[in-house]
């Protein structure tokens, strides 16, 4: 067996575990978006859902090239990250209707984070054109989606591989402008191998050094995890995601670079 046919297999256990790992809210599995048109309608549709105060029919093309270009205009995972918490705990996006109209809709509410109205997603294999002239495309491992928004990206790797190589792999995804577009938001890196687990913050090109990545450490002991479902259990479900306060962050200044831990992942 390659270590590609490894890799694809350890991938449909950790989407099955996530999506089986138990709780009142978890992860929905969707194989059937596999491209960049697919995630943007995707966030649409939930866009659309969590605010019925303020719209009336689904968004229009023109009302939703809007939305399209603030998220795609968040230049780093820094403003990305400022977006994502919003005023008060509330991000929002800002749209003039066809009907001369003006609305605020909400994109994230934090008080709603683990529970109320907030759509847990997961979505791999996902299609990715080159953004840089002279590229390849790429094929993105998993992605975790909330609210339709891209928050975590895992790469995972096959066992005995150094999951350091998976956060390499992304750093090259950033060089390429790969994370930018729908993928502006993303906020965390993971790179999991069946006994290897390191995470880090996303960040610019210029910044990216793995010497911030982590391994997760239980909190009774502080010792590392090693085990992939472990791992899965303790930062990727959503009871303990929620209890951490997912989307929850720390202030800090911009000049600063993101450290996770185990209170706050953004």
């Amino acid at each position: 067996m390659t270590v590609e046919t490894n890799e694809l297999n350890f991938e449909d256990q950790l989407i099955h575990y996530l999506v089986n790992i138990g709780g009142t809210k978890q992860w929905e599995y969707l194989p059937e978006i596999q491209t960049t048109d697919q995630l943007w309608a995707n966030f649409k549709h939930i866009l659309e859902i969590n605010n019925p105060d303020k719209l009336t029919r689904p968004l229009s093309k023109t009302e939703f090239a809007q939305v399209e270009e603030e998220i795609s205009n968040l230049d780093t995972p820094y403003h990305a990250g400022q977006f994502l918490y919003g005023l008060n705990g509330k991000s929002q996006v800002e749209v003039d209707l066809d009907d001369n109209h003006h609305v605020f809709l909400t994109v994230f509410d934090q008080d709603e984070i683990g529970a109320g109205n907030t759509v847990y997603q997961i979505v791999n294999q996902i299609q990715r054109e080159p953004v840089l002239a002279g590229r390849k495309s790429r094929r993105f491992d998993t992605t975790l989606l909330v609210n339709g928004l891209p928050i975590i990206q895992i790469e995972e790797k096959a066992d005995g591989v150094d999951a350091k190589t998976g956060l390499n792999q992304m750093h090259q995804y950033i060089a390429e402008q790969q994370y930018t577009g729908f993928y502006s938001t993303l906020q965390i890196l993971v790179a999991i191998a069946p006994h290897d687990v390191r995470y880090m913050a996303n960040t610019t090109d210029d910044q990216f050094n793995t010497d911030f990545a982590f391994r997760w450490q239980r909190e009774k002991d502080n010792r590392p995890v090693y085990d992939w479902k472990e791992f899965c259990n303790s930062m990727l479900s959503i009871p303990m995601a929620h209890q951490r306060k997912i989307l929850r962050r720390k202030k800090y200044k911009e000049t600063s670079i993101i450290i996770l831990n185990h209170n706050d992942y953004f």
